[in-house]
């Protein structure tokens, strides 16, 4: 689904015009619903029922939807802040940063919340509401953050999909980096999974879900610095 709307994102992005430039507006609502649609997606409205699975599959949609348009116009955002290298990289790193601690508190907390009530589902829902809520309050400190940064003219007319797939098909610098990109994603998707199942099914303990995401992602915010010097 990211594949077909990031794409059209983008497109509509450059496209909007708006006092508060062509990215702000996406950064804001984007990252406000993406909070709302994953609080739902754990709310468990339809308790164990049949029916369960297609709210959670819908909801998950809704909400990658709405991230879409947020990571989006959030990630153009750097290029359009400075024209200055140096500043771009620092604006790149620090966002990399904070992004891995958000992560290593969401990963970290999220068994924590959910073990801490009796009630499966309800230590669910408690997860949902906080990470929701950290995620709409991430969106929002983007926004207001912002609000003095230059406003970049909007695109009214981009070049057709079609063209932009062949600028990119003779950019082969490009190419690589979206082909290391493609497996880096998947390897980390992979380890992401294997964390869950192997807590649960290997250890046996839900718990240790925490200590693996500290393991796993600790080092990012320390090694950040590291990698902005060099």
């Amino acid at each position: 689904w990211d594949v077909l709307l990031n794409p059209i994102a983008g497109r509509i992005s450059d496209r909007t015009v708006s006092r508060h430039g062509p990215r702000r507006p996406y950064v804001l609502w984007g990252g406000v619903w993406t909070g709302v649609f994953f609080a739902a997606m754990f709310a468990g409205v339809l308790g164990t029922s049949v029916g369960a699975p297609i709210w959670v599959v819908i909801v998950f949609t809704l909400s990658a939807s709405a991230y879409a348009f947020f990571q989006v116009a959030f990630s153009a955002m750097p290029a359009e802040l400075s024209d200055r290298e140096d500043e771009r990289r620092r604006l790149i790193g620090l966002r990399i940063m904070v992004m891995a601690a958000a992560i290593l508190v969401t990963g970290a907390l999220g068994p924590v919340l959910v073990s801490s009530d009796p009630d499966p589902l309800a230590g669910y829902r408690t997860m949902g509401l906080a990470v929701g809520a950290l995620i709409a309050v991430g969106a929002v400190i983007a926004y207001v953050g912002t609000r003095r940064a230059p406003v970049p003219t909007a695109e009214p007319v981009s070049p057709p999909f079609r063209e932009q797939l062949a600028m990119v098909a003779r950019n082969r610098a490009f190419r690589v980096l979206l082909v290391a990109f493609v497996v880096q994603t998947a390897g980390i998707a992979t380890v992401l999974a294997g964390v869950n199942y192997f807590a649960n099914d290997v250890l046996a303990d839900g718990l240790a879900q925490t200590t693996l995401f500290l393991a796993f992602v600790a080092p990012a915010i320390l090694i950040m610095p590291v990698w902005q010097l060099v």
